[in-house]
């Protein structure tokens, strides 16, 4: 089960890495991302793609569960890891923390709304074991227009808290051409409560 599959990323990924499963479940709430997810690919049996919240979605009983840059987003993430935790034998995540883009935060004066490490280690030790380590990145540009295409559509400002005066302040005097991620990466089973 890969929650927030998007357009395949994983699916692709694992058919790369010469991963065979019998069915590979999706679930997204964009349908043109689904749109553009592959429905076969060699070494998957079925493809199952399901159009709904992955937060609202009725979990069944999976061998392994990912949330690969999607679980950031969850309104409430204690409630969704704790349901994975009871529909799954494995888990695979990586999620975005606060501390992603933070140079630009401190830039615009607003706070991420993500989560931060601290916050999501004490979850995941709650209803997992396994292992969790910090991985960094950064991207860098050599347009601005396409560092400013790239955080419209990256949605990791949070998109919507910025005024229009702040908006086009930002679009005209952004100073950087670099975005730096911080990402919690995790492997496990869950416990056994």
């Amino acid at each position: 089960m890969d929650m927030g599959c998007g357009s395949g990323h994983i699916a692709i990924l694992m058919q790369k890495m010469g991963i065979k499963v019998e069915r590979f479940w999706g679930v997204d709430i964009s349908q043109k991302m689904l749109e553009l997810h592959p429905r076969v690919l060699d070494g998957m049996g079925e493809i199952c793609l399901i159009c709904e919240d992955f937060e609202r979605f009725c979990f069944q009983q999976y061998d392994l569960m990912i949330g690969a840059s999607s679980l950031q987003w969850a309104r409430d993430i204690e409630s969704l890891l704790a349901r994975v935790a009871k529909s799954c034998k494995r888990a695979a995540f990586g999620i975005y923390t606060n501390k992603s883009l933070q140079q630009l935060h401190d830039f615009l004066g607003t706070d991420s709304p993500l989560w931060s490490q601290e916050h999501l280690r004490e979850i995941l030790e709650r209803y997992f074991d396994g292992r969790i380590w910090i991985e960094r990145m950064e991207q860098e540009f050599l347009r601005r227009e396409d560092f400013l295409v790239h955080l419209k559509n990256s949605g990791l400002l949070g998109g919507g808290v910025l005024s229009y005066k702040q908006a086009k302040y930002f679009a005209t005097q952004v100073p950087f051409t670099k975005a730096s991620y911080e990402i919690l990466m995790f492997i496990g089973t869950p416990k056994k409560l």
